[in-house]
C-alpha cells in the first residue's frame, strides 16, 4: 500500500514539506550540537553542520521523490504556476476561456442532440435484442394492421417476446374532479411493458388478461402525468380517468426515465389495444383489415441473430399474411399484399420520425461546430504565439537556469490545459442550455417533441476528447516555439519574430478559408429557408384557424353524420367575426390523404397498391373529401367549372372538382370539365364514374419541396356508405387573426353536441411546422457562420496588429525617407490582402468539394452555388478589411521622430 501513501503526500504536500523541513533541521541541529561539544562556537559549528549536509534543497528533492509520485507532484506545480501566470494576462486568459467555451459548448450541444437522436438506445434493459418488423408496404412497412399483429403475437414463441403499439394519439382526458386536458395516449399490447422489460413505479403492468375485449378498462399512466397532474399522489392506484368519455382505473405508473420506444415522442397514457373500440365506437380500426396503424417489435432470444430471426418470420409469413388478408380489397391488390416479405431490422434505439428528419441535419451542423472550434483554436493559437514572445526575456531565464526545453514546453501545455479545461467547463454549462433552446426550436404547436438530454458517458467523453483536440490544436505550436529559446534570448530584448509572423499568417488564411465554408452554408441554407417560406401554397394560410373534430362518441350512422356536419358547420359559420366555415378530410400541408386510382378509360388498371401520386406514368392521385364553401374558406381559386354545392348528395350523380396537375396529367390537350373517370371498386359493389364538375388551382398537401401531385375533391355527401369520425372545419376570418376566434367557435360547437370532442390549430403554423428542420437548420448555420466571420475578423486584426508593432521601426525609418502615410498604408495593405485572398481562394475550393454533402437540405439551388459562393467571399473580405483597417491607419501614422528615438 505505499502507493497510497505516496499518493497520500502528493495530494496533501504542505503536510509533507513541514515533515521535511523537521527532518532537515534536526539532522543540521544534531550536527550542530555535536560540532558545539567539540568546542566550536554555535556560529562556527552551525556553518560546519550546513557544510557537512549538504545541499539541503537538493536533499528535499530526493526525500519528495521517495514520498511523493514525482510527475503528479510536477503536474500541480505547473498547473498551480499555470493559474498564476494567466491571471497575471486576465484579457488574454477571458478571451482564450470565453473562444473555447463557445466552441467547446457549442460541439458539446449539438453532440449531445445527435447522441438523443441517433445513437442512444432505449432506456430498457438489453435493448440490442429488440428487432423492429418492416416490409415493404404502405408507409414504409412501418405500420402494420391489427390482424397482422393477432398472427405474430400467436407465434411470440418464436422470440423472446412480442409487443405492439401505436403511435401517440391526442385525447382528452377528465381527471376525477373535473378538469380536462389533452394527453398523449398509446395503444399498447398486453405484453408491452414486460418485452420490453420495464417495471411500473409504483402499481403493475398489463397482462395479457388485460388486452381482451370486454375486459375492464385499465390505464397505465406515465411518470410525468402522475406528478405534474396528480402531484404525485401515493394513493393513485384505482383513482378512475375518463379518455375520450370512456373511465379507465389507473393500475400503475411508468418510471421516470421510460418515454416509449418512438424518440422525440412520449406519452401520457397507456391503454390496451383492444379497448380502442370503446374510444373509436364504429370507426374502431381493429376489425378493418386494411387499416395500419401499430408498430410491432420482437425481442429475439439470447443468441439469436436477426438472420435467423428473419428465417423464423418468413416460415410463418404465408399463414400470416392468408389469415390477415383485407377480404375488400382487388384481387391484384391481394396478391401483391400476399408477396410482401417481412423483415427484421435493429429496434434498440427505437423507432423516430424524427431520426429520419434531422438525421443529416445534426451531422451537417456538428461537422459546423467542428469548424467553428477550428477557427477559435486557430485565434487562440495565434495569441498564445503573442504571448510567448513577449515572455521571452522569462522562458529564456529559465532555460539559463537549468530547465530542460521540454520541461519548458510542458510548462506552455499544461497553461493550454487549464485554458482548455476552465473553457470545457463553461462550455457544458452552455452545452445544457444550448441543447435544450435547440430541441425547443424543434417542437411546435403542432408535433410536441420530448427529448431526454441529460449527460451520459457518449457526451461526457466527447467533450473530454474535443477538450484535449484543442490543446493539441493550439498548445503545441507555442510550446514548440518556447522550446526553442535559448539562454542566450534572455540577453536580447526582442526576437525577430520571424517564424511567428510565418505561422501565424498560415493560422489566418485557415481562419479566413474555413470562416468561408461557414459563410457559404449558411447562404446557401438561409436562401433554402427563403425560398420554402415563399413558395406557393394554392391556399390562404394567415386567415384560417383550423378545427379538428371527432364525432366517434355520438351515436350516428353514416348519413346522420353528414347532417351533424352539416350542422356543426353552420353554426360556426354564424360566429361573429367568421368569413366562411366548411368542413374537409384533411388540410393543406397536413401530410395525410386518401389514394385512388384514376381510370379515364373505364378499365381498372394494374398499379402496384401503394404507389405514391405524381410519378411519371402513374394514375393514382390524392383524394380529399369537402364540403360546400371549402375552397373559399381556403382561398384556393376555382379556374373553371362550378363549387361543391348542397344538392351533390348521396342520390345525385357522382361530380369531382380536380386541381390542374390532376386536368393536366390525365386530360391533356383537352378541357377536363364534364370529363369522366373511375378509381378503385370494393368487391361487391358497383363501378362508378365520377364527372369532373370544376377545375382548381394547385394546392400544397405533403411536403413544400415536392411537386404537387394530382388531387381530386368529392363532395363528403357523396361517400358512399363511409363517413369518417374525424373532419377538419376550416374557419375563415373576415378580419385579423383567426386565432382570436377560438373561443367563440368553442362555444358554438358545444352547442350543438357535448359529446363532440375538438382541438384548434392556426393553418398558418401548420405551414411553418412543415419547414422547422429548414427553419432551424437556417438559424444555426446563420449564427455559426456570423460567429466564424468575428473570430476571422479578430484573427485578422491581430496579425495586422502584431504585423504593424513587428516593423515600427521599418515603418519609421520609411517615413523619415519620404514616405507617404499613404505608401505606408498601402504597405500594410496589400499583405492583409494577399491573406484574405489566399483564404477565400482555399476556402472557395473546400466549399465547392464540401457543397455535394448539403445538396440533399437544399430547395431551389444548386449545390455549388456561385452567386451565394460570391456573396459569402465579398463579406468575408469586407469583413478582413474593415478588421485591418484600424492597426494599418495607425501605422500611416506613426511619428518617425519618436520612432528613432527610442531606438
Amino acid at each position: 500500500m505505499g502507493w497510497l501513501r505516496r499518493l497520500g503526500s502528493t495530494v496533501v504536500g504542505k503536510r509533507l514539506e513541514r515533515t521535511l523541513d523537521e527532518e532537515m533541521r534536526f539532522h543540521v541541529d544534531e550536527r550542530t550540537d555535536e560540532y558545539v561539544r567539540a568546542g566550536m562556537t554555535r556560529e562556527e559549528a552551525r556553518r560546519a553542520a550546513l557544510r557537512r549536509f549538504g545541499n539541503v534543497t537538493l536533499a528535499k528533492e530526493r526525500a519528495r521523490d521517495v514520498d511523493t509520485v514525482r510527475w503528479l507532484a510536477d503536474l500541480g506545480r505547473d498547473v498551480r504556476y499555470a493559474i498564476r501566470a494567466l491571471r497575471k494576462s486576465p484579457e488574454f486568459a477571458l478571451a482564450a476561456v470565453l473562444s473555447l467555451a463557445l466552441g467547446i459548448g457549442a460541439n458539446a450541444a449539438v453532440f449531445s442532440l445527435v447522441n438523443t437522436v441517433l445513437l442512444r438506445a432505449l432506456p430498457v434493459p438489453e435493448a440490442g435484442r429488440l428487432v423492429a418488423m418492416s416490409g415493404a408496404g404502405f408507409n414504409g412497412g412501418s405500420t402494420w394492421t391489427y390482424a397482422i399483429w393477432n398472427e405474430v403475437r400467436q407465434r411470440a414463441h418464436l422470440f423472446d417476446g412480442a409487443l405492439a403499439c401505436s403511435d401517440p394519439q391526442r385525447f382528452t382526458l377528465t381527471q376525477p374532479g373535473g378538469e380536462t386536458q389533452t394527453v398523449d395516449a398509446l395503444f399498447v399490447s398486453g405484453d408491452f411493458f414486460k418485452t420490453l422489460g420495464v417495471p411500473p413505479l409504483i402499481g403493475r403492468t398489463f397482462a395479457p388478461a388485460d388486452d381482451v375485449r370486454g375486459r375492464e378498462p385499465v390505464a397505465i399512466i406515465s411518470n410525468g402525468l402522475w406528478r405534474t397532474h396528480f402531484g404525485g399522489a401515493a394513493n393513485i392506484l384505482g383513482t378512475p380517468v375518463v379518455v375520450e368519455g370512456v373511465p379507465f382505473t389507473i393500475i400503475g405508473v411508468t418510471p421516470p426515465e421510460f418515454f416509449g420506444v418512438e424518440v422525440g415522442r412520449t406519452f401520457d397514457v397507456a391503454i390496451p389495444i383492444n379497448a380502442e373500440p370503446l374510444i373509436r365506437g364504429r370507426d374502431s380500426r381493429l376489425d378493418r383489415r386494411g387499416s395500419s396503424f401499430l408498430q410491432i417489435m420482437l425481442r429475439l432470444k439470447p443468441g439469436q441473430s436477426i438472420d435467423a430471426g428473419t428465417r423464423a418470420l418468413r416460415g410463418e409469413q404465408p399463414r400470416i399474411r392468408a389469415l390477415a388478408m383485407p377480404e375488400d380489397w382487388p384481387a391484384h391488390f391481394q396478391q401483391q399484399f400476399l408477396k410482401e416479405l417481412l423483415t427484421l431490422v435493429p429496434a434498440g434505439a427505437g423507432s423516430s420520425g424524427l431520426r429520419q428528419q434531422y438525421g443529416r441535419p445534426l451531422v451537417i451542423i456538428l461537422a459546423v461546430t467542428v469548424v467553428v472550434l477550428l477557427i477559435a483554436c486557430a485565434n487562440i493559437a495565434n495569441l498564445m504565439l503573442a504571448r510567448t514572445i513577449g515572455r521571452q526575456h522569462e522562458l529564456s531565464v529559465r532555460r539559463a537556469l537549468g530547465a530542460t526545453r521540454w520541461r519548458v514546453a510542458r510548462q506552455l501545455v499544461v497553461e493550454s490545459l487549464v485554458l482548455a479545461g476552465a473553457g470545457a467547463a463553461v462550455g457544458l454549462s452552455i452545452a445544457v442550455w444550448a441543447s435544450r433552446a435547440i430541441a425547443a426550436q424543434v417542437s411546435t404547436s403542432i408535433t410536441r417533441v420530448f427529448l431526454d438530454l441529460s449527460l451520459d458517458w457518449r457526451v461526457t467523453a466527447f467533450t473530454a476528447a474535443v477538450t484535449m483536440a484543442t490543446v493539441l490544436l493550439f498548445g503545441v505550436a507555442p510550446a514548440f516555439r518556447a522550446s526553442r529559446m535559448e539562454p542566450i534570448d534572455a540577453m536580447k530584448q526582442r526576437g525577430d519574430g520571424g517564424g511567428r509572423s510565418n505561422l501565424s499568417s498560415g493560422l489566418v488564411v485557415a481562419q479566413v478559408a474555413l470562416s468561408l465554408v461557414l459563410v457559404a452554408a449558411a447562404g446557401l441554407f438561409i436562401r433554402t429557408f427563403e425560398r420554402l417560406a415563399h413558395v406557393p401554397l394554392g391556399f390562404d394560410r394567415d386567415r384560417v384557424l383550423v378545427v379538428n373534430v371527432n364525432v366517434a362518441r355520438v351515436r350516428a350512422d353514416a348519413a346522420d353524420r353528414i347532417l351533424l356536419y352539416r350542422r356543426l358547420i353552420d353554426t360556426v359559420a354564424a360566429v361573429s367575426g367568421v368569413a366562411h366555415a366548411a368542413a374537409s378530410l384533411v388540410t393543406p400541408v397536413g401530410g395525410n390523404a386518401l389514394i385512388d386510382v384514376v381510370n379515364p378509360a373505364g378499365v381498372e388498371p394494374t398499379v402496384k397498391l401503394f404507389d405514391a401520386p405524381g410519378r411519371p406514368g402513374d394514375r393514382t392521385a390524392l383524394v380529399n373529401l369537402v364540403t360546400p364553401g371549402w375552397f373559399a374558406t381556403y382561398g384556393t381559386a376555382i379556374h373553371s367549372g362550378r363549387d361543391i354545392d348542397e344538392k351533390d348528395t348521396q342520390n345525385a350523380p357522382p361530380v369531382v372538382l380536380v386541381n390542374e396537375t390532376f386536368a393536366r396529367r390525365f386530360f391533356p390537350n383537352r378541357d377536363a370539365l364534364g370529363e369522366r373517370f373511375g378509381g378503385l371498386t370494393p368487391p361487391g359493389e358497383r363501378p362508378v364514374q365520377k364527372t369532373i364538375v370544376g377545375v382548381v388551382g394547385d394546392s400544397v398537401y405533403a411536403s413544400l419541396r415536392d411537386a404537387v401531385p394530382p388531387t381530386m375533391y368529392v363532395p363528403l355527401a357523396q361517400a358512399r356508405s363511409w363517413a369518417p369520425s374525424d373532419v377538419s372545419i376550416g374557419v375563415r376570418s373576415s378580419a385579423g387573426s383567426p386565432v382570436r376566434l377560438a373561443p367563440a367557435v368553442a362555444a358554438a360547437l358545444k352547442t350543438v353536441d357535448r359529446d363532440v370532442t375538438f382541438s384548434f390549430r392556426a393553418l398558418a403554423d401548420q405551414v411553418d411546422a412543415s419547414i422547422v428542420r429548414e427553419r432551424l437548420v437556417a438559424i444555426l448555420s446563420a449564427f455559426f457562420g456570423v460567429l466564424a466571420l468575428l473570430l476571422a475578423g479578430v484573427g485578422l486584426y491581430g496579425v495586422t496588429a502584431y504585423t504593424v508593432g513587428r516593423r515600427r521601426l521599418e515603418m519609421g525609418i520609411r517615413t523619415a525617407l519620404g514616405a507617404r502615410p499613404a505608401d505606408i498604408l498601402r504597405l500594410v495593405a496589400v499583405r492583409i490582402c494577399v491573406l484574405v485572398a489566399l483564404g477565400i481562394l482555399m476556402g472557395g475550393v473546400v466549399s465547392l468539394w464540401a457543397s455535394r454533402f448539403v445538396a440533399a437540405l437544399l430547395y431551389g439551388l444548386e449545390p455549388r452555388d456561385l452567386t451565394t459562393l460570391g456573396a459569402a467571399a465579398a463579406v468575408l473580405a469586407a469583413v478582413g478589411i474593415a478588421a485591418a483597417w484600424l492597426p494599418a491607419w495607425r501605422a500611416s501614422r506613426v511619428d518617425a521622430a519618436e520612432v528613432l528615438r527610442n531606438v
